[in-house]
């Protein structure tokens, strides 16, 4: 099966939805100035360039500009429309037709240009305008914009009292069209429909992508354990992004690697791909591996930290838990695009503004955000935001070592790795108790209790190592291992017998070493505690512990009865004695008494 890794930080809505609520002047939305407009988008790059017309009508119902004959007198001339950035051929037309001046305003930054158009007559109190600004998009790139001749993406805007979208898109089988509703909502009249707001609104975002239709190219990049052969596709036109995308690729798979601390040993063949937010589910970009090779889908609008996100999920297949590989790509992102800032375009970390209550464990798997409401988006931004955050805490209380030593001995289990395994690489290669953290971010509550037995558990194995270490032999491997694999009562139940034995162990091994009298020499001849003991030990390396207690025992055994053994072996072996001296004696006597033969 396929399993996505999703591309870094949330979806352009909230991202643009945020730039324009603080950036972008807008038509007031006074009800002194009435502002209706009927906003048209024709995104059909089959048949020519993105066209966008603009109806507005305005109704002065501001007492202020009443028409007099004498004294100041105020009136509207001009008023300001947004349009997208990399317009063309922009024209105004008036009542009757009449050219109206337009002045376009780029100074700000984002997808959206300030166009403003002043009319051929002042307009006063209780009359009305209107007049009718189009424009054509035939190329452009920017923040949540792209158009070429192979694909457009765009946020259809609108603003005013009162707006209507209409969007015309192709109908061609051969392109592949996603129209998403943003913040106005689509009446049967196929019209999205946008109420009054002090800001610029977006309706929906307008995606056309030519189906199927990709050039593709090939190189290698070597990797300590070899080449990785990289197939790079690209929509008809975007021979710069593929230049680059080559060159970041280049210059980052070595770089990653180093930072991983583990040598990739992942699929050799990886492709990257332009891909429509249709195709990714509306990500920025997607990762998944199937057999030998890799894929990764980037949008066009996606940035280099995006494409760096998704090439350090080449090292992170081994994590099971999605947080673990979304927060080691964003961690381990960004500092690569630190030591490529030449190369890198800028950016930013993403620092969302509501954070909702969630513990990574909880986060869920990836899910198809086009037409998510406000609360998945913020789940997923949420989700990457403090699984990065939480590999960064990690790596500044571990040290980035430990992060490279974990990540290296998980690579080499090759997967499975889950929250709980990797709390314990963790620990194991900074020598910390990490738990508490975990339990602050990843765990849920009722984890806690766990966690209690897990560090009684480490804490006992602990103390039970030096011991066994002083007794001449080592701890069996088991115990530890049960604990890792959080299997606590198996390892309660071991560690009692091992902590059994080993007292066993180590009372009949000072019994033993005790002086001894002659009647214990005596009393051990024939017995060997000694190699009783040594039987023992190797019980306990084995993990025996119930028969290296019992052999212990025994050991002790022997010596406990030693001195009484010896003393009745002393008085058996007289009393045998003295009945053979008495049987001789008595032979003799025998003998003497017998008379002499003539």
């Amino acid at each position: 099966m396929i399993r996505y890794a999703v591309a870094a930080l949330a979806t352009s809505a909230l991202l643009l939805a945020g730039w324009l609520s603080s950036d972008v002047p807008t038509a007031s939305a006074d009800e002194l100035l009435r502002i209706s407009s009927l906003v048209t988008y024709d995104v059909q790059p089959d048949q020519g360039p993105v066209h966008v017309s603009w109806q507005v009508s305005l109704d002065n119902n501001d007492p202020d500009t009443v028409r007099s004959d004498f004294g100041s007198v105020s009136f509207y001339e001009s008023l300001t429309v947004p349009i997208l950035r990399g317009a063309t051929l922009v024209q105004a037309t008036g009542p009757a037709g009449v050219a109206l001046s337009v002045d376009i305003d780029s100074s700000g930054e984002g997808p959206i240009d300030i166009a403003e158009v002043t009319f051929d007559r002042r307009l006063y109190y209780d009359e009305t305008y209107a007049f009718e600004l189009t424009y054509d998009l035939v190329e452009g790139r920017d923040t949540a914009l792209l158009a070429s001749d192979s694909y457009v993406f765009l946020p259809a805007i609108a603003s005013g009292d009162s707006s209507e979208v209409r969007i015309t898109t192709t109908t061609d089988p051969n392109w592949e069209v996603t129209v998403e509703a943003i913040d106005c909502p689509l009446t049967p009249g196929g019209v999205f429909s946008c109420g009054a707001s002090e800001f610029v609104q977006v309706a929906a975002f307008v995606e056309v992508a030519r189906a199927g239709v990709l050039n593709s190219s090939s190189f290698s990049v070597p990797l300590a354990a070899g080449d990785v052969t990289i197939t790079l596709r690209h929509f008809p036109g975007e021979e710069a992004w593929a230049t680059h995308m080559r060159e970041l690729a280049e210059a980052a798979l070595p770089v990653l690697e180093e930072l991983f601390g583990a040598v990739y040993q992942g699929p050799s063949e990886l492709e990257i791909a332009e891909r429509g937010r249709q195709e990714i589910a509306g990500y920025e970009g997607t990762f998944g591996c199937l057999f030998d090779s890799c894929v990764i889908g980037i949008s066009p609008l996606a940035g280099d930290v995006v494409a760096l996100h998704e090439l350090a999920h080449l090292w992170t297949q081994p994590f099971e838990d999605r947080w673990i590989a979304e927060g080691l790509a964003e961690f381990m992102s960004e500092r690569a695009a630190e030591s490529l800032l030449a190369l890198v375009d800028p950016f930013e970390s993403l620092t969302p503004p509501v954070i909702v209550d969630l513990q990574l464990d909880n986060w869920g798997r990836s899910r198809h955000l086009i037409g998510a409401g406000q609360e998945e988006l913020l789940i997923e931004e949420t989700g990457y935001y403090k699984s990065r955050t939480f590999i960064e805490q990690l790596a500044e209380t571990a040290g980035l070592d430990a992060l490279q030593g974990a990540n290296a001995e998980a690579t080499t289990r090759g997967g499975g790795v889950d929250s709980e395994t990797y709390l314990g690489l963790l620990e194991e290669a900074s020598g910390l108790r990490l738990d508490g953290l975990f339990l602050d971010a990843v765990f849920p509550a009722s984890y806690g209790p766990a966690l209690e037995q897990r560090r009684d558990l480490q804490d006992r194995l602990d103390a039970l190592r030096p011991a066994t270490q002083s007794a001449g032999f080592g701890l069996p491997a088991r115990i530890g291992q049960l604990i890792a694999e959080w299997d606590f009562d198996e390892a309660e139940s071991l560690l009692s017998a091992a902590e059994r034995a080993l007292q066993t162990y180590v009372d009949a091994r000072e019994r033993i070493r005790e002086p001894r009298d002659f009647w214990t020499d005596i009393g051990l001849i024939g017995k060997d505690p000694d190699a009783a003991l040594g039987e023992a030990a190797d019980a306990f390396a084995a993990a025996e512990f119930s028969k290296s207690e019992r052999l212990a025992r025994d050991a002790t055994s022997q010596i406990d009865g030693a001195d009484r053994d010896g003393l009745l072996r002393f008085l058996i072996g007289s009393g045998v004695l003295a009945l053979v001296l008495a049987g001789v004696v008595g032979i003799v006597l025998i003998a003497r008494s017998r008379p002499s033969v003539q």
